[in-house]
């Protein structure tokens, strides 16, 4: 950063770019944890997604989502929304 860049003085200005799965696991996060995905709900398979969002980044969103405690994937059953007691409320993620 040069000496009198704006960035170097005010970190806030910097502009949050997240990658797709990182967009796709927030939105689903905050459906999960504002109650509008109960637990035990199955979410969505890949193939019944916008078009926008490929199925790798999905997958990565659920990744995200899984090392959270939000969500649990089984063979056969799919990715269902975990209980709350699972959840690992001391993420920064999952307090926000």
């Amino acid at each position: 950063m040069a000496p009198g860049s704006p960035d170097l003085y005010y970190p806030q200005a910097k502009v949050s770019r997240r990658r797709l799965h990182g967009e796709v696991a927030h939105g689903l996060g905050l459906r999960i944890v504002g109650g509008r995905l109960a637990a035990g709900e199955a979410l969505p398979n890949e193939t019944r997604l916008d078009p926008a969002v490929s199925r790798v980044a999905w997958r990565e969103a659920v990744k995200i989502l899984e090392a959270k405690g939000l969500v649990e994937s089984r063979p056969r059953l799919g990715t269902r929304v975990a209980a709350k007691g699972r959840w690992n409320l001391l993420d920064p993620d999952v307090l926000a």
